[in-house]
């Protein structure tokens, strides 16, 4: 470790210059006595003075060879003039520099926060934690560059990751104007943001299963596709994706209508159209006949005969229709869709009555249950036709634009089916990337998107219909461009998309054990920092390497904890096993399965 000293000390001499990489003789006094001071351990830095320079090498290894002599690698990452550092090398070391141990004012430069005195308005950095190797040394990054670059939090189950996010976020949200969405998989992160009695923060927006509302509408029809589609018989899903494009255009066009875009809108237009008058529609198409040699369609009731096709079509899409059985004479079925969309109509059946999708395909119902949303919207509870207007509600929680002003929305999904987590943070990514996208330059608000678990949905695997990956990695690409930036939070990095990693300029890493996924993080932050990334199992729990754009230089840093830790501790399985159940907690349990109602959370 860089001693704070009134007198340089030595540490040896350099025999080898390439590149960045620097290899160094080590002096016999330092392999004596510099054992005792810990002076150049892995992760530390020296001092190389170069002119009026003084050029920052941080050490990646030691080696002592069969003759006895030792030697040390150096990795050249910035240097200091005129008692600022600066990343980059202008003036390089040559052979035989004396390379040193440095001074106290040395770590002041490197540490020296780079908006000191300024406002918390102005202030562009905040605190993470202190340098591991000499806590005297607050740990600072840089903002600007942290959020508008793309960030990974990386790091084995109980190393820290989620007190490390939510320290971010936390000293984030303290400016006034922040911007972030955070999508909280286990319900952990309420703990954080919320008083001792539960009740959130006053600039904290939290929508879980109760609040969260996200209007089937607002998907595209891909997403729809994967949502509804029968695929168990191949032979008829081309009938069933006739059938849906055709129906989202017919139901789609009043609302089109009201909004002047009959001459514009298409299956993916996201306005409203009734799923109750989808369902209709498909039922009665499946037994839909037409009168032998017309356009007409044979219901039972021979008066809707007669009527035009328009009126009759109308019928279709809004009344549960009757048509004869068997083979009647005079009429024959529907050649694309008889019979051929039972598997869509049970799809949509089965999950419109599970109460668990209420949020995606009853949203109406779902927001006017809602305290938060009725509160926020009353308007939810008008009569209406047409909710298209719903989306400029969503918006508006999702980016705090509420009164008071909300710097952080979590989305809690722990309560969400998990066969449509993927589909609804991509929907959710997806609309706020467009929002941004559509909104001029000028009143473009940046925000933040905070993707807790990334490897669950975030794959680096292809699977088909990964929307949330879709979405997520078009954020890593071209987010920066419209002020929106993504951080990843993953336990498995191996097996996270390398699209979205390798757009991440700046990581925290903590303990990772899993041999598969040092050897990822090393391809993703350069073979400089093997050595680095290999003392990654024995860092402890808050220990991180802090790697990129927001800081000077990689730093080993014990992250502080947050003022209120996430509820992301394990089960004690000891002191569980320790107490007895009382004797209802089993019917009640079962009760609550049957009625889908999750207990309440702490």
């Amino acid at each position: 470790m860089i001693q704070e000293t009134k007198t340089e000390r030595q540490i040896g001499q350099i025999i080898s210059v390439q590149g960045d990489q620097v290899r160094v003789a080590l002096m016999a006094d330092y392999l004596e006595s510099g054992r005792k001071d810990r002076l150049g351990q892995i992760a530390s830095f020296l001092v190389v003075p170069v002119g009026e320079a003084r050029v920052i090498g941080l050490v990646t290894g030691l080696e002592v060879t069969e003759s006895q002599a030792g030697t040390m690698n150096l990795h050249l990452i910035g240097q200091i003039s005129q008692g600022r550092f600066y990343r980059g090398v202008h003036q390089y070391p040559m052979i035989g520099d004396a390379v040193m141990a440095g001074e106290a004012q040395d770590l002041d430069a490197i540490f020296d926060r780079p908006d000191a005195g300024e406002t918390l308005l102005t202030s562009s950095s905040f605190m993470l934690g202190r340098f591991a190797l000499n806590t005297d040394y607050k740990v600072f990054l840089n903002g600007r560059q942290f959020f508008s670059r793309h960030a990974a939090v990386l790091g084995n189950s109980g190393a820290g990751k989620s007190c490390t996010v939510a320290k971010i976020i936390g000293e984030s949200i303290k400016h006034p104007n922040t911007q972030m969405i955070m999508f909280d998989l286990h319900g952990e992160y309420r703990k954080a943001f919320s008083n001792e009695n539960g009740q959130m923060d006053s600039n904290v927006t939290y929508l879980d299963e109760n609040d969260l509302v996200v209007p089937y509408w607002l998907l595209r029809y891909q997403e729809l596709d994967s949502l509804f589609i029968d695929r168990s018989d191949p032979t008829i899903i081309a009938n069933q994706v006739s059938f849906f494009k055709e129906a989202l255009i017919k139901l789609k066009k009043n609302s089109a209508k009201n909004l002047e875009l009959l001459t514009t809108y298409n299956v993916d237009t996201p306005i409203y159209f009734s799923l109750d008058h989808f369902l209709t529609y498909a039922q009665n198409m499946n037994q839909a006949r037409f009168v032998i040699n017309t356009d007409r369609y044979a219901f039972s009731r021979t008066a809707l005969r007669n009527l035009s096709l328009p009126e009759q079509e109308e019928i279709l899409l809004t009344q549960k229709s009757q048509f004869n059985q068997g083979n009647p004479q005079g009429e024959i079925p529907h050649a694309l869709y008889f019979q051929k969309l039972t598997g869509l109509i049970d799809q949509i059946e089965h999950k419109y009555n599970d109460k668990r999708y209420d949020f995606l395909l009853h949203p109406v119902e779902h927001a006017k249950k809602s305290k938060l949303f009725s509160g926020l919207f009353p308007q939810i509870m008008e009569e209406r036709t047409d909710w298209s207007e719903m989306i400029v509600w969503l918006i508006k929680m999702l980016t705090g634009d509420l009164e008071p002003r909300k710097n952080l929305t979590i989305v809690d999904l722990s309560g969400i089916p998990f066969d449509i987590i993927d589909l609804t943070i991509g929907l959710i990514t997806r609309l706020i990337f467009d929002y941004n996208f559509y909104t001029p330059v000028n009143f473009r608000r940046p925000i933040v998107m905070v993707f807790e678990e990334a490897h669950t949905y975030i794959p680096d695997n292809e699977i088909k219909n990964s929307f949330a990956r879709v979405s997520v990695e078009r954020v890593a690409k071209e987010g920066r461009k419209y002020g929106v930036s993504a951080i990843v939070v993953s336990q498995r990095p191996s097996e996270l998309s390398r699209t979205v990693l390798s757009q991440c300029n700046n990581m925290i890493v903590l303990r990772m054990n899993n041999p598969e996924d040092q050897h990822y993080i090393t391809k993703v932050v350069s073979d400089q920092f093997a050595n680095l990334i290999q003392m990654l199992p024995i860092l402890s729990p808050g220990e991180a390497f802090v790697l990129g754009d927001s800081v000077p230089m990689p730093l080993r840093t014990l992250i502080t904890p947050p003022e209120r830790r996430p509820a992301s501790n394990n089960v004690d399985f000891v002191e569980a096993w320790s107490k007895s159940q009382p004797p209802e907690l089993l019917d009640q349990t079962i009760g609550r399965w049957l009625k889908q109602e999750r207990p309440q959370k702490e």
